[in-house]
């Protein structure tokens, strides 16, 4: 299949999708494979909209995964996927990240 193309313990990116490290409580990931991934975006992160959740959500539309360093971040990377929640989380490096799943993206299609 395909190794590792970035992990950094929030995220783990490989040719098959995208695991999102700490999505559920306990300590649960999420694996989405690229074919449910309909785009990948980055966001500014607010003090009211995103930087200060810790896990969860905000705004009951994105679901952030948890991280507690957010709050020193200031950019998440946000995946469309098909239904009402979008997943959200903040790796170390969300500009390599997007540049990732977008290839894996592009290369899928």
């Amino acid at each position: 299949m395909g190794g590792t193309l970035y992990e950094d313990g929030t995220v783990r990116i490989d040719a098959n999708g995208v695991t999102i490290r700490h999505y559920y409580l306990p300590f649960v990931s999420r694996f989405l494979p690229y074919e449910r991934i309909e785009s990948v975006h980055s966001g500014e992160l607010s003090n009211i909209g995103g930087r200060w959740r810790i896990w969860g959500t905000t705004d009951f539309s994105h679901w952030y995964s948890f991280d507690i360093r957010r709050p020193s971040k200031s950019t998440a990377i946000v995946l469309e996927t098909p239904g009402r929640v979008t997943p959200a989380f903040t790796p170390m490096d969300p500009d390599a990240v997007e540049s990732m799943i977008a290839a894996q993206l592009a290369g899928k299609r």
